[in-house]
Order: C-alpha cells, then structure tokens, then sequence
C-alpha cells in the first residue's frame, strides 16, 4: 500500500535557475503530440498500487513573530519573495539538455496508471529528439513510478482534494501557481476532453500562449534596496515627544474615509455605496476617536447626491471636495519622461506587452488622474483637517473597516510606543463584508497598510503620485517603511523616487484594518495573481474613466455643429460695416469672388483626361509632382526625385493641370467656402445654391462622385499597378475649412437631410481608409509638415462627424510632434533640409496654426503645449517670425517666395500675446484676404475665430518681446512701404 500527499512541491526539482545556454526555442518546436496520441493505446502498462485518500484538518498558521520587545520588531526584516524560479529535470534520457530549454506542462488528469505511464514514455522519446522539450507532469494519478522511473519531475493533485468540479477554483489557483513557479511556457493536454478546460477559464492561453516578439523593450528600472534602513532613535524620539509637550496629551483620534468613484472593473457598479452602508450599519462605535468621512470628486452627480444623503441621513459629519469638469478640462497629458519625443507615435511603445502599455498610457494621463480621483489630494485634506482635531489622524482609503479587536490592537499598539510619529496598519481583503461581524474574525493581515499620522509629523502624501501608481508607497519609502515595495522596479517614465525623510526611522506597525469587498471575488482571492489582475483591472478603469471625462469635457467647448475655422459673428457683422473701413473691403472683396465662383463649375473627378492606373474615372488620380522620369533607362523606370521641381501638370491652375484632378478638387474646396461665407454675410440664397451644388457634384451624385479614398494621389510612375505614395494623402489636406462650409450649407437648409446623410457616409468611408489603409497609416508616422496636416485632416473629420474619441487621440499625436518637430530655439529641422526651406517652414508653422485653432474650438490647447526645454509653437514663432521681417531669408529657397505669407502667421501670434506698450498694431483686415493654396493659408483667413485665452507661459513672453520690430515690417507689407527682397 502506498500513502500520498500533497507536499505542495514538485518531486525532484533542481532547484534555482535561469534560462541560458542553447537550444531552439519552445515557441518555434513542433510537438508531435499527435503521434503520441495514436500509440498510447498500444503501449499501456499495467501498474497496482492502491490510492489512500489524503485528508488533513490542518490549519495553516501565519509565521509566528519573534518574541522581542516592540522597538526591536520595528525593524525586523520584511520576508522577501524568491526572485528567482525551478527547473524541472530534464530525465534520465537527456540528462545533458541545453538549460535554456522551455518547461512544457503535460498534464495527465483522469487517466488510468497505464496510460500515464504509456504517455510518459512517449514524451521521454519525444525530449532525446526534440532536445528543447523539459517536460514538467502534473497528474491525479497516485502512480507516479513511471514519471520517476524517467527521471522526469511532477506535481501531484490529489483527487480527494481537486477532483471534483466544484473544487475547479482551487484546482485553478494551484495550477497557476505552478505555472509561475516552474515559468511555464507552454501546455500539451493528454486529459479526456473538457477536463481542463471546465477548470480552468482561459486554458487556450497556455495551450497556444502568446510568443514574446524579439527585440521587445521593457520599460522597468531596476531600483537598488536600500543599504541600511533607517535607525530608530528612540531616545530622541521620546525627548522630541516629551519637549512638545504630547506626552501630557490623550491619545485622540479622528478617522477618515474617502469616499470616491466606483471604478469598474477593478470595483463593482455601486460599491462606494454598498460599503458605506455596510459600515454605517455595523462598524462599532471606536474608543477616543471622532470618524469623518471625505466626498471626493465623485463625478457622477446621482451617485455623489446619493452619498451625501446617506451621510446626512445617519448624522455623519464630512469633507466636500466637489467635481468640476471646468477645471478636471485644465488638466493636460504628462509626456515627459518617455525614452523618445514620439513614443507613443512611433517610439518603442509598441515594442512592449500589452499590460506595460496600459501602464505607459496610465502615466500618460497622470495629471488627470490627480484631479478626477485625487487619491493624495484627499488624503492631504483629511490629515490637514484633522491635525487641529485629534492627536492621531487617520487618513485612509474609503473600504477600511475596523472591528473592535482590530481597533483596540490599533490603540494598543500606539499607546505602547506613542514616542513614533507613525504607524502603519496592514489589511486584510475581505471576500465577504458579513465575516467581519464575527467577534473572533481575526485574519492574517499582510496587504498594503493603511497609515496613522500624528499630528506633529512633518511628511504629507505627494500629490504628483497618481492614483495606481504607488501613491502611498512612495511615502513609505521616504519614511524608510520596510515591505515588499522595496525591491519593486520602476519604469523608465516614473518619477525619482524622493531621498528619506527626516522623519525616517520614526514609522511602527500597529493591529490591523480589513479592506471591504471590491465586487469581484477573482481579483481579491489569490496573492499573486490577484495582485496582477487587481492592477490590469485598476489601469482598464482608470483609462476608460478618464477617456470618458475627456469627451465630456470636449463637450465644453465643442459640437459638431460648430464653425471651427471661422467666426459666424464676425462675418455677419460685415454686412453692417460702415463705408471706407477695412471690414467693407473684406466685404466687398468677398462678394467679388463669391460672383466669380457662381460662374466656375461644378467639378467632378470624372472631368479628368487621364486616366488613374485603376481604369476608375471615379478615382482621384494626380502624379507626384517631384518624380520625374529616369533620363539613365530607355523606360524612364525608376522615376528619380527632384525636390521643388514639378513635373508639367502638377502645379495649381496651370492647362496641364486638367489631365489631373489636383487643381479641380482646389476649385472645389475653395469655391465652396467662398460662396458659403458670402451667404453667411450677405443671405443671398445663390451663393448658398451653387456652393450646395459643388458638393453633391463631387461626393454624392453617382455619376460625378468621387471615390472615398486618394489611392492614385500622387503616384510615383506610370505602371498600370501603381498606386498613390502616402505623400499624396496631404492633397485634401483643405477639407479643414472646407468643412465648416458644408456646416454653414447646413444652416442655410442648402442641402436635404438625406444629402447631409450621405456626406456623412462618404467622409466616414474616406476617414476608415485614411486611419487604415497603408498610405495613411504610413502617412501618419511622417515627422515633416505632412504628419502636421495628416493629424490637421483627421482631427477636421472626427470634429465633423462627432467622434471626440478620436478628436482626443489626434491632439495627443499632435503633441507629440510638437516635440519632434521643433527645436527648442524653434528651429524646424525637417523643414529645414528642403530646397525650398522658407516655403515650408511657413507653410509647417501655418499647419500648426490651423490645427491649434481647431483644437483649440475643441477645448484643446495646443498654443500652450511646450516640452520641458521650452521647445512649442510659441518658440517656432519666435525663431521664424524675425527672419521673415528680416532684408534675407539666410537659408536655400530655389522658389521665389511670397513675403505676405508672413502677415498670417504674424497676426496669429499676435492675437496671443499681451501687446508691449506704445506698439503700433496692424489691422488684420488690411492683410491679402486670399493666397495661394500651396501656402496652406485658408481663404479669408482674417475671419477666423477670436483666441479663447492667451498662453501665459514664459515662451510666449519672449514672442512678445520681439513683436515690436515685427509690427514695422508688418505695416510695410500691407500698405506698400518698400521691404528688401
């Protein structure tokens, strides 16, 4: 007869190890599982041993404490996890196996002796072959003689204790605690089918486990432990607390709870609630201490209504910290600290697992965090609050519940050493709130404590420290506070850890706190992998909670509906301009072009004489115009680029241009915009009409409609395979202004409901190509004034459309190339290796001027955006701006170029700066209304939108600073004063 039990070890492993050495790795072998499979009935054995149940009543207890003196436990060392994982033999078979191979479960649940034996000796067979197979069983089996015959390693699951299927939680924990133990990598299943899978949730993830991706970046910082903690000098300690007179004092305490958003799904909908009342209804009255309770933030009015009136209701005296989305819109994006400028574009950002993605993007909204669920910020009221109540104040998380054997070792503990100015208090999860109302609970406590301060102690919690990311924890390592949080990694984007405090070495443990139940069993029932799961569950909810309030907050200041790029008022207005003013002029010079748009068009891309590589008249189709023709081969293949030269037919309006379908979509964009602004001055129902009539020509009839896609824009050659290169994706880069057209068309009723539908449909057809197609995608990732107008086009498209999700992620993209794409003198350096480096460092920052405007009608603030080393539009100003006013443009320009380009960029930045005294200020008005579309200026760009704000930042100080010399230069152009070219 043979006895078994369950050692909670695996027989046989070679213990501490890491992976080296040679060998192919797992994730590239091919298992031939299924040979195995078909001579497994022909191989079975026999075996006899008799199974004994094992039972045990056996309750394991916590580690027993040494017994020393209290001021000898304040510094005894915290246990340590092992860093490191075991091996499994490899067999007698293959004792020579390279140690970097891979340990492959194989698991052998609910079989007879001879099939297991029959199995092992097929996979031994299997490991001298393969010579990266270390194979690790886990079976039922209580015959394990042939997997220690071989050699091999096991771990034993006995049936009495794991076999049943209501034991599947168990059998699930301890499965997964081997596969961490044993670093798994991958499963092969010999059980009857279903076995597994009944037991274990996602056991497809470990049959074919995601393959690590070589060359991935993991963004952790290894932070040294600290060399020697602390001392605790008592004897100060008691001088310090007997000179302040605190030793004449009771011991008073104040409680607080901080009662905040519900955050599915780390916690369940409603839980805030549900805990309170649970408190309110059976936590006992607490000896020599005043409870309050903190309303943080909590964002949905209904719920925070609620919670205040159940406070009210029972008497419960609180701290109101309101949410104000006005003020949670102030909040910005944290950038800094990120291995590149654009590491969320095209850094190694998408190098890293998926889970240190989510916590990139969790620092990403930090700041946001703060405000929305001010984790230190309330806590930081609460002890300052509490300081002029009580002698000991408890600032702590809104789900603590104290019992009152927990309480009295709080009390206990405090009293014995009250000398410290500290005291932690470790939690224990509760899995159900009712335990805690038995008398004799008293669970093993060794989560993340809680903390008491007295009311003399100097540290506070670090407001920078967000929510879900160590908040608490850094003030532990500034106290010298041992625990696990000691051998934590950082990542490489957190902030330095802060040296110790003064206050070091003057923290004590005391009692316990239990942490009410979250909703969701799963994550607070295992250690280890509810530590892991509690954190991807807590940054899922912290993302999607701050996205959300990021739309809501957009709606401040944003709707569809809305002009972006132009001023409805101001060009009503024109209309009431008195006779010989700049405003009648506009007016008058609106009106003319506005007469000769009604005499141009409509346009199609069928009107096209050439034919795009697709045979499609409907596809837009126009050559990149800096490719020409190899004069070195008799086809002229491969086409050569020549920068600044066009090739005959690519340039605006000239005759060639009609073979092409660039210089009619321009027609459209701005004829359209002119006749729709005229409407919107003068109510002349014509010009609304034929701007009405550009539209359904070009997006809505069947016969004349483009396709929703630019894959023959700008294409490289002639091959009848061709498609356009992702520079020509710039080429309707004008729908931006063109846009707020179509909303005055709107107002106007120029266009039917089912015509405004159909719009919809084709800008959202064109969006999905321009977010997924090659072109755009590769379009997107350009460093250079095409990513600028990429973010300008989408962005212009989601505001259209209502998407304010995508609205969000394009302004995030756009600072980010704010980053890369200026210097921080202002300097544009991609701009800046072109031939004609004066025309795109205009047309770059007057880009940048348009999509800061948009985003800035979004609630967005890009005009404000600089990196650390200052480097933003307001330094691009300041660098570009004097050359432009200066006698020479010091820099290659093989163009001839249009100084007056410089007037709209100049009066964009003088709107946002606070005008130096005595400066003379030149009108807007007076300014070319009109300029040549390759400069990226709108038409009539003098009727944009007034600044909502001006920035106030030190950058912006220095534009400044220079605009007296630029307000001469600017008064030349406009009025005919002689400039140098």
């Amino acid at each position: 007869m043979t006895g078994t039990r369950d050692s909670g070890h695996g027989n046989g492993g070679q213990g501490n190890g890491g992976q080296g050495g040679g060998g192919p790795s797992v994730g590239a072998q091919f298992y031939r599982i299924a040979e195995i499979h078909d001579r497994l009935d022909a191989e079975a054995g026999r075996a006899g041993p008799i199974e004994v149940l094992w039972t045990t009543d056996r309750v394991p207890e916590p580690a027993p404490r040494p017994d020393a003196p209290p001021g000898v436990l304040a510094g005894w060392p915290a246990p340590r996890p092992p860093s490191g994982f075991l091996r499994p033999r490899p067999g007698h078979a293959a004792p020579d196996l390279p140690t970097g191979a891979g340990v492959v479960f194989v698991t052998l649940f609910d079989l007879p002796p001879e099939r297991v034996a029959a199995t092992v000796r097929l996979v031994e067979r299997q490991v001298v072959m393969s010579r990266s197979l270390r194979p690790l069983f886990l079976t039922d089996c209580p015959d394990t003689r042939a997997i220690r015959h071989a050699g091999f390693t096991h771990e034993y699951f006995p049936r009495a204790i794991y076999g049943a299927e209501e034991d599947a939680a168990l059998f699930e924990r301890r499965f997964r605690m081997l596969w961490r133990k044993w670093r798994g990598v991958r499963l092969i299943d010999f059980s009857p089918s279903g076995f597994l899978a009944r037991r274990i949730e996602d056991i497809g993830a470990f049959i074919d486990p995601p393959q690590p991706v070589r060359g991935a970046y993991s963004p952790r910082v290894r932070i040294p432990p600290p060399a020697r903690r602390p001392a605790t000098d008592i004897v100060a300690l008691r001088a310090e607390y007997r000179v302040a007179g605190l030793d004449r004092e009771p011991d008073t305490f104040v409680l607080y709870r901080i009662l905040g958003n519900d955050l599915p799904p780390r916690h369940e909908t409603g839980q805030t609630l549900s805990n309170l009342r649970f408190m309110l209804d059976h936590e006992p009255e607490l000896p020599g201490c005043e409870k309050r309770w903190v309303v943080n933030r909590i964002f949905d009015p209904d719920e925070e209504a609620k919670v205040i009136a159940l406070l009210e209701e029972r008497g419960q005296s609180f701290l109101h910290i309101p949410f104000v989305l006005e003020d949670y819109a102030q909040a910005g994006w944290d950038l800094e600290g990120f291995p590149e400028p654009a590491f969320f574009l095209r850094g190694r950002y998408h190098d890293m697992t998926p889970y240190d993605q989510s916590r990139a993007e969790a620092h990403l909204r930090r700041h946001k965090n703060n405000y929305a669920i001010n984790n230190n910020g309330a806590r930081n009221a609460a002890l300052r609050d509490g300081k002029g109540r009580a002698k000991w104040v408890l600032p702590w998380d809104g789900n603590c519940f104290l019992t009152e054997g927990a309480w009295a070792e709080i009390v206990a503990a405090v009293k014995a050493r009250p000398y410290l100015k500290y005291f932690t208090v470790p939690m224990s999860r509760t899995l159900e709130n009712t335990d805690l109302l038995d008398p004799a609970y008293r669970p093993a406590a060794a989560e993340e404590p809680q903390i008491l301060f007295r009311r003399d102690s100097a540290e506070e919690f670090d407001e920078r420290f967000n929510y879900g990311r160590r908040p608490k924890v850094e003030l532990f390592l500034r106290l010298g506070i041992p625990g696990t949080w000691d051998g934590w990694p950082d990542d490489v984007w957190d902030m330095a850890r802060a040296p110790l405090s003064e206050d070091a070495g003057s923290a004590g443990e005391a009692g316990w706190v239990a942490r009410l139940f979250s909703g969701h069993a799963k994550l607070e029932a295992d250690k280890v992998t509810g530590l892991r799961g509690r954190g991807e569950a807590r940054l899922e909810a912290i993302t999607a909670l701050l996205d959300r309030l990021d739309i809501e907050a957009m709606s401040l200041t944003y709707a569809p509906g809305n002009l972006v790029q132009y001023d409805a008022a101001r060009i009503a207005a024109l209309a009431e301009a008195g006779r010989d003013t700049p405003e009648r002029a506009m007016l008058d010079r609106l009106v003319l072009e506005a007469e000769l748009a009604l005499e141009r068009g409509p346009w199609s891309v069928v009107d096209k004489t050439s034919l795009p590589p697709s045979g499609d008249r409907h596809d837009y189709y126009h050559p990149a115009p800096y490719w020409w023709p190899n004069p070195a081969t008799p086809s002229g293949m491969p086409y050569v680029f020549r920068d600044g030269e066009r090739i005959p037919g690519t340039r605006l309006y000239e005759p060639d241009s009609d073979r092409y379908d660039r210089t009619r979509l321009q027609r459209m964009f701005d004829d359209t915009t002119t006749l729709a602004l005229a409407w919107l001055a003068t109510g002349e129902e014509r010009y609304a009409g034929h701007a009405a009539r550009l539209v359904r020509t070009w997006f809505l009839d069947p016969g004349t409609r483009m396709n929703p896609h630019l894959r023959y824009a700008q294409v490289r050659s002639l091959g009848p395979d061709d498609v356009g290169a992702k520079s020509g994706v710039i080429e309707m880069k004008d729908l931006y202004y063109f846009l707020d057209a179509v909303r005055v068309l709107e107002r106007a009723d120029a266009l039917s409901v089912e015509e405004r539908e159909g719009f919809r449909a084709w800008l959202a057809e064109y969006l999905d190509w321009l977010l997924t197609s090659e072109q755009g995608q590769q379009e997107r990732l350009s460093q250079n004034n095409h990513g600028v107008c990429y973010d300008l086009q989408t962005a212009s498209i989601a505001a259209f459309l209502g998407d304010a999700a995508l609205l969000g992620r394009t302004f995030l993209t756009s600072r980010e190339r704010i980053l890369e794409q200026f210097e921080p003198d202002g300097r544009q350096p991609h701009e800046m290796v072109r031939t004609m480096t004066a025309h795109y460092c205009c047309f770059n920052l007057q880009s940048w001027v348009n999509l800061a405007t948009l985003a800035e009608a979004c609630g967005q603030d890009l005009w404000s955006f600089e990196g650390q080393d200052g480097r933003g539009l307001a330094r691009a100003f300041s660098w570009l701006l004097p050359h432009m006013a200066g006698d020479h443009w010091p820099y290659e320009q093989i163009e001839p170029f249009d100084r007056e380009r410089f007037l709209p960029l100049h009066f964009a930045a003088a709107e946002r700066v606070v005008p130096v005294d005595g400066a003379r200020r030149a009108d807007p008005m007076q300014a070319p209304a009109v300029f040549f579309p390759h400069d990226g200026i709108r038409p009539f760009w003098s009727l944009g939108p007034a600044p909502r704000a001006r920035p106030g930042t030190q950058a912006w100080q220095e534009v400044a600073d220079v605009f007296t010399g630029l307000e001469d230069a600017a008064l030349g152009l406009m009025h005919g004063t002689p400039v140098a070219p």
